[in-house]
């Protein structure tokens, strides 16, 4: 599965759009410094929350986790994001 964010931020906060398949749902979250951490309300019913951190080349690492089911988690990394 591919999932995107579009993210906007303003001071700490971020909010956004994200969208994996053919779903669309919306983000909410913070930033703190080089890291960060965002939870997407699915139409389908279920949350995930994504956290990570980003180095100075611009590259993303993380991991991500159904908040109703925690112990489903995902470790995740992306080289030379579009910004």
């Amino acid at each position: 599965m591919l999932v995107y964010a579009g993210i906007m931020h303003g001071a700490a906060k971020i909010v956004g759009a994200a969208g994996a398949d053919l779903a669309e749902a919306d983000l909410t979250g913070m930033l703190r410094g080089n890291s960060f951490e965002f939870t997407v309300a699915w139409p389908n019913g279920t949350k995930g929350q994504y956290s990570g951190t980003f180095d100075p080349g611009g590259n993303l690492s993380g991991v991500t986790f159904d908040l109703e089911n925690p112990t489903s988690q995902a470790t995740w990394f992306r080289q030379e994001p579009q910004f």
